[in-house]
């Protein structure tokens, strides 16, 4: 079976959901971390530093993901992330938002196909890393998906992952699977996709429809239900299987608060982040409309104990 990669969600990624995951579920075989984003001469924020640290990532296999603009940015950060032990990094060439395009990065690299290619060779020759991409299919047309894929061909590239979404599309909508398809076939450098997963059986549908594949990436769904990467590996593709161990999640949900609380200063944080976390459960777990808006208004970390509690059970 091909392997299983966690996309790289930003907010909700870190090593302390990474390795909180990994304590309680199995099937991923790789994780991507949250976009580094650096300074004009590659130096990280004290939080992505913390991230990619190598005592904060001893139970996970991951691959930094840098969002940069230019060579001097990508050699900055990379000479900091070789002394942590790291053999790839991973370009973003994918995040939607406006703030990161207008800065020339992220979905941004793929305006100019010229400037992207001069980045490349500026990058690929001299990187003692590996270097893969994880890109969108274009900014605003799909045929410009091909045109990017020809610019990587031109370079020894360790992955390309592709998500089959335009910059301006985000994450909703259908996939351009044809597109797709035709990116597929045509790049001379490994492919792993980002099509968009919800259910194990689609998982086993892609795998047929594109067996050369090296991944395929989860992001969204898998925060959802943490059990799916475990069902996929198991080969099991019934709806009824989405439904989650509850007891099992209830231990992985007090895990990660406690990990948060460990951490984070004050309730307010804490709440933030696992606030965010139930835009996705909520999917999974589908708790009580009116508890799960308790959640949301939940101004302390006791209230919200008891609250969780209830949406879960």
């Amino acid at each position: 079976m091909m392997d299983l990669y966690f996309a790289p969600l930003e907010g909700i990624g870190n090593h302390i959901y990474r390795n909180t995951y990994r304590k309680h579920y199995e099937g991923v075989d790789r994780f991507y971390t949250p976009f580094i984003d650096v300074n004009s001469v590659g130096e990280m924020k004290r939080r992505n530093l913390n991230d990619v640290l190598p005592e904060n990532n001893r139970r996970t296999c991951i691959v930094p993901q840098l969002l940069i603009k230019n060579a001097v940015e990508f050699k900055g950060a990379s000479v900091h992330l070789m002394a942590f032990g790291y053999d790839e990094v991973n370009i973003n060439m994918g995040c939607p938002y406006g703030t990161v395009v207008k800065k020339g990065k992220g979905a941004g690299l793929l305006s100019d196909t010229d400037n992207l290619r001069r980045l490349l060779s500026e990058i690929i020759p001299e990187s003692p890393m590996k270097v893969s991409v994880k890109m969108r299919i274009g900014i605003d047309d799909p045929e410009t998906g091909c045109e990017i894929m020809e610019v990587l061909n031109e370079f020894p590239l360790s992955e390309v992952i592709i998500h089959p979404r335009l910059q301006k599309e985000f994450y909703e909508g259908a996939i351009h699977e044809d597109v797709l398809k035709d990116m597929y076939g045509m790049s001379e450098n490994p492919v792993a996709i980002n099509p968009g997963i919800s259910c194990p059986a689609d998982f086993f549908s892609f795998s047929e429809r594109y067996p050369g594949v090296t991944g395929i990436m989860i992001g969204r769904k898998l925060v959802s239900n943490p059990e799916m990467a475990e069902r996929i590996k198991n080969g099991e593709m019934a709806a009824d299987n989405l439904i989650m161990d509850r007891r099992r999640f209830e231990e992985f949900h007090d895990d990660l608060l406690c990990s948060y609380v460990e951490v984070l200063s004050g309730d307010t944080p804490v709440l933030f982040k696992m606030k965010e976390l139930w835009d996705y459960w909520k999917e999974s777990l589908c708790p009580d409309e009116k508890v799960l808006k308790k959640i949301k208004k939940a101004s302390d970390l006791s209230t919200y104990r008891i609250l969780a509690k209830a949406a879960i059970n």
